[in-house]
């Protein structure tokens, strides 16, 4: 339970399995042992951030020189967390959540909701405003809201300053890049370096010991669908050397012929291991572990069934892209 996650709070977690880093104002970073924390500073880099720029330095070392943050991190890739000094900023897309509020008047910042209703256990409240509703079929809460009172969910345009409480700022966490100005080969060259440079790096990434080595190269698992996408990185992937393979999962309500006939012909023409990984029947105890894990909130059907259904343990390879 809570595995990769963290809170920042006046609460230390319980829990054998998480560390804890003491801040400022009474405030601790608890963290699950298996996630990767790197204290360098004034900085703290929550997650794994990988360099997209081969001119520069891999992100653990620039946080000793960083002086502006937005500046630093616009080519480092990845799902990470950076806090510089009394700043809380997501990656690029904000693929690492940061939920962040008050209750019972103590400022609160996590990566998970579930982790969060634990801490404060019979303290919080549900948000008293009734999800919408979809086709009958999901019910959400429209962001940055959540499912508790008090609580917001940062988007990727946004960061936090933390004081005696937040204030959320706007920023553009994309490269500068002005792609008005080049050719169509000059943009192509240029995305395909910052892609390269980043797979380099990932390929050989030890995920256990959060460390780079040449001892191991990963291997990487697309997958493939009939869509625009997929093939195009799948083919960018080739053209860097990259060793992969590829797979294609059976959806719950439907699979379009297209993506069982296109990928198999995609991947022969790659010369790369395909597979199709059909639905299994559904496992009732990781039902239970994606509910509690999400704090039942995440109504993405799919994602849930591929867990629940073992799919995810039929990839092949050590590091599964999706695009």
């Amino acid at each position: 339970m809570h595995n990769k996650q963290f809170i920042i709070s006046k609460r230390i977690v319980a829990d054998s399995n998480f560390e804890h880093i003491n801040l400022q104002n009474g405030y601790v970073l608890s963290f699950h042992k298996e996630l990767n924390v790197v204290v360098s500073g004034d900085s703290i880099l929550i997650g794994h951030a990988f360099q997209g720029d081969s001119s520069r330095d891999i992100p653990e070392k620039e946080l000793l020189t960083m002086t502006s943050p937005i500046e630093t991190y616009s080519t480092w890739n990845g799902r990470w967390i950076l806090i510089y000094k009394n700043e809380i900023h997501p990656d690029a897309c904000a693929q690492m959540g940061i939920f962040y509020g008050k209750i019972e008047d103590e400022l609160i910042v996590s990566t998970s909701l579930a982790l969060i209703a634990d801490v404060y256990n019979g303290e919080y409240k549900m948000n008293e405003y009734m999800p919408l509703e979809y086709n009958l079929l999901l019910s959400w809460v429209p962001g940055p809201y959540t499912v508790i009172d008090g609580i917001k969910r940062l988007l990727p345009t946004q960061y936090l300053k933390v004081d005696k409480d937040f204030e959320v700022c706007f920023r553009n966490p994309i490269s500068k890049t002005d792609y008005h100005f080049l050719s169509p080969e000059e943009i192509y060259n240029k995305i395909f370096s910052l892609q390269e440079c980043t797979f380099r790096y990932i390929e050989k990434y030890d995920f256990r010991k959060f460390e780079y080595t040449d001892c191991k190269k990963n291997v990487f698992n697309i997958g493939l669908t009939a869509g625009y996408d997929s093939r195009m990185q799948a083919t960018l992937m080739k053209k860097m050397g990259l060793n992969f393979k590829a797979h294609t999962f059976e959806r719950r309500k439907s699979t379009e012929q297209a993506d069982i006939k296109y990928p198999r012909i995609i991947a022969e023409i790659l010369n790369v291991d395909w597979k199709y990984i059909p639905i299994n029947k559904r496992q009732a105890k990781r039902v239970i572990e994606y509910n509690a894990h999400t704090f039942d909130s995440v109504k993405d059907s799919d994602w849930k069934w591929l867990y629940t259904c073992g799919q995810y343990d039929k990839v092949d390879g050590d590091i599964l892209v999706r695009s």
